[in-house]
């Protein structure tokens, strides 16, 4: 019996100190796992607080949004500084609204080769409304409006800006619309089958008609090497104008189908204040299968030259005057000359299928009585007349690097090898943290409308207006008069659609895409940084 209790006691102390021995062990798996929870733990609060940044920044420029939402977009416009770049990444995004404000100086680009889409939806006004003084920069984007009214509205008392290397399509009233002091460069762009009117320059109304005329100079808005194509979409007009406007329309190229009723436009003093004020209207090919219009100037003077029409047009090229016809409150037309009405145009070298072009004039109130040939027209050139540079200066340099140049106060100068020089800031790696709430308060036009939207006031930060730098000009871009006029014979008539940005990567100079080549713009994934830094991450 003894025995037995011992053996029982030695028994039961064994178990006891076994199951103490397990707890030991159990108590170091849980500690162990208990760590690994933490660790992990970590690592996802950390995710969600770096997916939690609305924008990114690699210096005290470039702000990296963190998608390509418009609240992620809109969070990364309002924490870059003046004169700074936003990045939008890679992917394709649903803007649903409201519409993307920027009020400061900036440029903004997509990434890769247009890689970032972004896709408006049915009610939406603008993707993008822009209202500062100073410059805007919009590049290397897909804007698809599915729908949506517009893509791009520019409304300034005094704007330099430049959109370029984009496609925009689908919009069902605008593409691009600049509205009051705005000047710049539209170019090499794709507006594919968008409905009404892809690009609307609307000036400074009075202000425009008391300058002096410039023709030749850099107080236009300049619309140049686009591709227009409307196989499918009504369209009215490729670009039209009003309200004391300044356009140079030169070397783009119209692919309409039977879609198109007048492909470019100026329009006069009726609807929208001051009829046009000038155009220049060259270099360009025009092909439809058919249309009642090529070109319809209604008011304001300039040039026309060296475009070749293809297809068939009821009339190539039409006159008229809106105060020539319409009467005025005393029920009488206007007398001559009618107001902001067509003068001292001059039209010269354009072909329709080969023939020379004659202008036709409406018969309908006193139009015949009020445009006459050798009066208000003259079928030749324009006497000392010379197109502004070509291509616009705006394309030469890079945009993005003379404006952080300017911006910064300490510049290192790039190595020369005989060529021109480049300033670029030294670069301050930073993760920039800043509150994501979008700024919501915006006025929204009536879907329908087609009067321009009143002057708006949502800004609330104060804008600083920054003073134009001249852009050097390399000689190499710059083309004589006589390059100018003999561009067309090396353009194919069955030009694709790529050939756009083709022509572009051979003469536009440094782009935001260079820069990031060269390491001014850092586009690494966030989280891959973060990992860098912290290696326990990737282990």
């Amino acid at each position: 019996m003894k025995l037995f209790s011992v053996l029982l006691v030695n028994d039961n102390l064994t178990k006891e100190l076994g199951l103490k021995q397990a707890g030991v062990q159990s108590k170091a798996v849980n500690l162990k796992e208990i760590k690994k929870f933490h660790v992990f733990a970590i690592m996802f609060i950390v995710a969600l607080l770096i997916t939690a940044l609305p924008a990114r920044a690699d210096d005290d420029n470039v702000v990296h949004a963190n998608s390509g939402s418009r609240n992620d977009i809109q969070a990364a416009i309002d924490a870059a500084p003046e004169n700074g770049t936003v990045v939008i990444p890679e992917g394709e995004f649903n803007i649903q609204g409201p519409r993307i404000s920027v009020n400061k100086n900036l440029t903004i680009t997509g990434s890769g080769d247009k890689e970032t889409i972004l896709n408006g939806r049915s009610g939406l006004d603008w993707i993008f409304h822009v209202v500062t003084e100073g410059f805007f920069r919009l590049t290397n984007v897909v804007l698809d409006g599915n729908n949506a009214r517009g893509g791009v509205m520019m409304r300034s008392d005094d704007l330099t800006m430049r959109v370029d290397n984009s496609t925009l399509t689908n919009f069902t009233y605008r593409g691009v619309e600049s509205y009051g002091g705005v000047r710049g460069v539209i170019d090499n762009n794709e507006f594919l089958e968008n409905h009404t009117t892809d690009v609307v320059v609307y000036g400074d109304n009075d202000a425009s008609w008391d300058r002096p005329l410039a023709l030749g100079s850099d107080d236009a808005v300049y619309v140049e090497d686009n591709l227009f194509r409307h196989h499918r979409a009504p369209n009215s007009h490729s670009i039209a104008s009003n309200r004391g406007a300044r356009y140079v329309f030169r070397h783009n190229r119209i692919e309409n189908g039977s879609q198109n009723t007048n492909p470019i436009d100026a329009h006069g003093n009726f609807y929208h204040g001051r009829g046009s004020r000038s155009y220049e209207i060259y270099g360009n090919e025009i092909d439809v299968g058919h249309s009642y219009m090529g070109m319809f100037l209604r008011g304001g003077t300039g040039v026309v030259f060296d475009n070749e029409f293809t297809g068939s047009f009821t009339h190539p090229l039409v006159l008229e005057n809106y105060r020539s016809f319409r009467r005025g409150a005393n029920g009488r037309f206007a007398s001559y000359p009618a107001p902001d009405q067509i003068q001292d145009l001059h039209i010269w070298n354009n072909t329709i299928n080969g023939d020379d072009v004659t202008p036709y004039i409406h018969d309908r109130g006193v139009t015949r009585q009020h445009i006459q040939e050798n009066r208000d027209f003259f079928m030749e050139e324009l006497e000392d007349y010379e197109p502004y540079t070509y291509p616009h200066p705006l394309t030469a340099e890079d945009f993005v690097a003379s404006r952080r140049a300017s911006s910064v106060a300490v510049t290192e100068p790039s190595s020369s090898s005989g060529s021109e020089s480049t300033s670029s800031s030294s670069t301050v790696e930073a993760v920039t943290s800043v509150s994501s709430e979008p700024a919501t308060s915006v006025t929204t036009e009536p879907a329908n409308s087609s009067t321009p939207e009143p002057a708006t006031s949502s800004t609330s930060e104060a804008v600083t207006s920054v003073t134009s730098q001249p852009v050097s000009t390399p000689s190499s871009n710059i083309n004589s008069r006589s390059s100018v006029t003999t561009r067309n014979s090396t353009v194919g008539r069955s030009m694709p659609i790529e050939s756009v940005s083709t022509r572009a990567e051979n003469r536009t100079g440094n782009s935001v895409e260079d820069d990031v080549k060269a390491g001014m713009i850092d586009h690494e994934n966030p989280w891959d940084k973060f990992v860098k830094v912290f290696g326990i991450f990737g282990r």
